[in-house]
């Protein structure tokens, strides 16, 4: 499937991630490689992972390289020699393994050279190259997400998230970009259920154990402030007196006998037991049906299922502006390099230097929809690493 960008502002993308190779080598792919070419082929390989990890790129590129020509059937050390390549900004090296790769893994990886080159037009173009020859391939689909995502346009986004959900590589990045845009749409309960599939593997993820812990929370944040207030409207109605309703003089006979005298008494009886009253027949029944049904209640039904709560969003605050050091707080907020989270939090509600950042009190952004404790402390301390701090 092709996605078309139309309408889409480029935006500022100094901030990109490292190309992860955790999706060529993952945990099952190197027990696979110990399975087939030994230990010692085991060991060189997570060497030259965690090399490639600790941005020792050369290193990487030498130690793959090897395992490449050595294993030459063994198309995740060609992808991973790539990478280093690319990492290590060894453009004729990459230009040489390039050409071992299948076109949708030439495409992709010429997708992550254009991301590091700040070229988010190309790479976009690129991505989509890649998923026209292979339309399961994972870490395409995922950086075309990410793309949907940052530019606004969340219904295609979270359509290709969707899409890696029973492919694999799933990496938990995926997981955790779903969740948060569920969560900008109010769908706690998926965000939820994405956060806990990462648990479910890394029981230790910390970012994924605080964002459980947000969403949860937003899941009763907000019907708890509407149940206060549908709590008075509720007892309001079922307070009101029998005798504010125009009822026959039989039926007003026979429940004052009963010793019925509000709405919230009616509700409680069941049919069976006002037909067995004497002189309570059908005609009063139905007269009663009729007024219970005007104000949305019925006789048997409980009380506290009358009037049930629904979420409600929170606004965004308003900006304030205020004068500092030009040089510093013009710079934008990718400077910053915040998660996901926290950077679409700040986007939405048009925070896009850090001067607009610091002109916030705590308050201010925890009274922004799914902004959490986690991106406080994570902006926090970004702040404090400048020298910086929120408004007080």
């Amino acid at each position: 499937m092709r996605y078309v960008l139309v309408t889409m502002q480029m935006k500022d993308t100094s901030h990109f991630e490292k190309t992860d190779i955790t999706w060529i080598l993952s945990d099952e792919k190197t027990k696979e490689i110990q399975k087939k070419h030994g230990k010692k082929s085991h060991t060189q390989a997570i060497k030259a992972k965690q090399a490639y990890l600790d941005g020792n790129f050369s290193g990487a590129f030498s130690d793959f390289k090897k395992l490449a020509n050595a294993h030459k059937e063994e198309e995740a050390f060609t992808l991973a020699t790539a990478s280093s390549a690319i990492e290590g900004k060894n453009a004729k090296a990459f230009k040489e393994w390039k050409k071992k790769l299948a076109p949708h893994y030439q495409w992709y990886f010429d997708g992550v050279v254009a991301d590091i080159e700040g070229d988010p037009k190309h790479a976009i173009i690129c991505y989509e190259k890649s998923t026209q020859e292979n339309e399961s391939f994972v870490p395409a689909i995922y950086r075309l997400a990410y793309y949907y995502d940052l530019y606004g346009n969340e219904t295609i986004a979270i359509k290709l998230y969707e899409k890696c959900i029973p492919l694999r590589p799933l990496h938990t990045n995926i997981l955790m970009n779903l969740g948060i845009l569920y969560e900008d749409l109010g769908q706690y309960e998926k965000a939820v259920e994405c956060y806990e599939k990462i648990l479910d593997r890394y029981p230790e993820n910390a970012r994924a154990k605080l964002y459980l812990k947000d969403a949860r929370s937003s899941m009763t944040m907000y019907v708890d402030e509407e149940k206060e207030k549908l709590k008075d409207q509720r007892n309001e109605i079922l307070s009101t007196p029998i005798t504010d309703f125009e009822l026959s003089v039989r039926s007003r006979n026979c429940l004052n006998k009963m010793k019925i005298k509000t709405l919230g008494d009616l509700i409680k009886k069941s049919e069976a037991e006002l037909l067995s009253y004497k002189n309570f027949g059908e005609t009063s029944l139905a007269e009663i049906k009729e007024i219970l049904g005007k104000k949305g209640l019925s006789l048997g039904m409980e009380s506290d299922k009358f009037l049930e709560p629904k979420k409600k969003d929170i606004k965004p605050f308003a900006l304030i502006k205020d004068n500092k050091d030009e040089s510093l707080l013009s710079k934008t907020i990718a400077t910053l390099e915040l998660s996901v989270r926290s950077r679409k939090c700040l986007s939405k509600v048009g925070v896009k230097s850090i001067g607009d950042l610091i002109n916030h009190t705590e308050q201010d952004l925890l009274g922004c929809k799914n902004f959490g404790q986690t991106s406080m402390q994570e902006i926090k301390k970004k702040l404090n690493d400048m020298g910086l701090a929120l408004k007080t």
